[in-house]
């Protein structure tokens, strides 16, 4: 069996090293854009705000009667794990890794790095909280392929050697205070809650929870197509949980118990915030700083549609090389700039209660649309790539602003260092400028007292969004990590400070 083993291993070699040096040789040899870099408004254009409307749609205290836990009370029953291992597109330098604040990077459990069910997306922690006293603490948010909606994960870092977390369901009143109509709600999530009747008291929440944000007791959850989504860490409440070896299928009050599927906990629903008149909602962070508190979203969009990422799939299945080299061409910027796509960021007030101001006159938005390439003069970074001097803004997962100045996780740009993803950092009226980031970078936090901007990847174990960004160089130069499954997933944080 080992023989059979090892000819196989080698007819797979021989077959992909050729597929690989094709595939170098295309990525080395695009086209270069033509763009005037003395362009007018080249980086950002404020927008205008005037027609934002905000509809707060509150929540009554319908969980009062739930077996409520004190947030402090929470068991953990995961750890996370210590270092970068088969870990692929983390690249951050060591010039940026904040070495003397530990942990600043890590991996979840086996389970959860591999999941296809699940897909981490949002991250925020305790830092604009009181909730978890001295401990350091980090969030994330997650989406379900499946039926089971979304979910928070609360991580205690504290202790670097010690890291662990729980995850926690997001659910809300089957006595909706809205009409799917009303919030332009999928069909396909339209047809998961109609199938919880009134009587189950509550639903999983369907969403994408492509950020989060955390405040005092609140957790701020954005809501693709709707805005933003609101749930109170102190109403917490326990649940059956998974009974033993036996998966626990129900959610809701079912037969006199609480039920959230496998999970020990879930958090309610108390408000959301319909937002008309602003782009959709991919993440979300916030600015708490000198008293300005500002909610910060940012849309995702993209020159690869749903479609065209099927059809990119079934290629990759019997031919990697062209499949791949479908979804680069798709990363490259046109040459025609009607084609371009930018990415409008809008800023929303929060009180110091917690509630968001629905006053369309303290809505902040900017449209964001190029990013020079550093380091094109010295014919070094990504211009040997795709030969571009800069790249317009979009596939943006991840947005922090302070002040005048913001930090976007821009996604699906050209192959480069392991990574199809890039940090872009623009202040004021100056030209916004890009750093190699890990593939596949997600929301964003920030942790003023460490430094520290935290994000994490998205991508399980064998996914197709890994092999998107693989460097064929290394793989040619070890091989022995062909026919292995690489993960992308990870969570980790850079020093922002030392982004010059």
């Amino acid at each position: 069996m080992k023989r059979i083993a090892k000819v196989n291993k080698m007819l797979w070699l021989a077959l992909l090293v050729p597929t690989i040096i094709i595939l170098s040789s295309f990525i080395g040899n695009t086209e270069p854009t033509s763009i005037d870099p003395n362009e007018d408004n080249d980086t950002v254009e404020t927008l205008n705000t005037s027609g934002v409307k905000i509809n707060h749609i509150k929540y009554g205290d319908w969980s009062k009667d739930f077996p409520n836990v004190a947030f402090d009370n929470i068991t953990y029953n995961r750890k996370g794990r210590p270092g970068t291992n088969n870990i692929y597109g983390y690249n951050v330098t060591d010039s940026h890794k904040p070495k003397n604040t530990k942990p600043y990077v890590f991996r979840w459990d086996k389970s959860d790095t591999k999941t296809n069910t699940w897909w981490p997306q949002g991250v925020s922690g305790n830092g604009n909280s009181d909730l978890g006293g001295n401990k350091r603490m980090i969030m994330n948010s997650w989406y379900s392929k499946g039926k089971h909606g979304a979910r928070i994960t609360i991580m205690d870092i504290s202790d670097p050697a010690n890291i662990k977390y729980r995850h926690i369901l997001l659910v809300e009143s089957t006595n909706r205070e809205y009409t799917f109509e009303e919030l332009n709600m999928k069909e396909k999530y339209q047809k998961e809650y109609k199938k919880y009747p009134v009587a189950n008291k509550y639903t999983p929440v369907k969403t994408h929870a492509g950020g989060v944000s955390w405040y005092k007791n609140f957790v701020y959850i954005a809501d693709t197509r709707t805005g933003i989504r609101v749930f109170d860490l102190n109403k917490i409440f326990k649940t059956e949980g998974k009974n033993g070896k036996k998966d626990n299928n129900k959610c809701g009050f079912v037969d006199g118990k609480y039920h959230a599927f496998n999970y020990q906990y879930a958090i309610p629903q108390v408000a959301i915030y319909h937002i008309k008149g602003a782009s959709s909602f991919a993440c979300i962070s916030l600015e708490n700083v000198n008293g300005r508190r500002k909610l910060w979203t940012a849309n995702f969009k993209s020159r690869v549609a749903g479609d065209a990422m099927a059809v990119v799939k079934k290629t990759f299945s019997f031919n990697p090389v062209k499949g791949i080299k479908k979804l680069h061409n798709m990363f490259l910027m046109p040459k025609d700039k009607k084609k371009h796509i930018y990415t409008n960021v809008y800023g929303y007030d929060l009180n110091e209660d917690g509630t968001v101001n629905t006053d369309p006159a303290t809505v902040e938005g900017y449209k964001y649309k190029y990013a020079k390439i550093r380091g094109v003069a010295s014919k070094t970074g990504a211009k040997v790539v795709t030969g571009d001097t800069k790249l317009d803004i979009n596939g943006v997962n991840g947005v922090y602003r302070e002040g005048d100045k913001v930090w976007l996780s821009r996604n699906m740009a050209p192959h480069y260092k392991a990574s199809t993803c890039r940090l872009v950092i623009q202040e004021g009226d100056k030209p916004a400028e890009m750093w190699r980031f890990p593939h596949t970078s997600e929301d964003f936090y920030y942790e003023k007292d460490t430094d520290i901007l935290w994000s994490c990847t998205e991508a399980p174990s064998g996914h197709l969004f890994v092999w998107s960004a693989m460097d064929t160089k290394a793989i040619l130069k070890n091989t022995k990590n062909i026919g292995k499954k690489p993960s992308n997933r990870i969570m980790f944080g850079v020093k922002r400070s030392s982004y010059k």
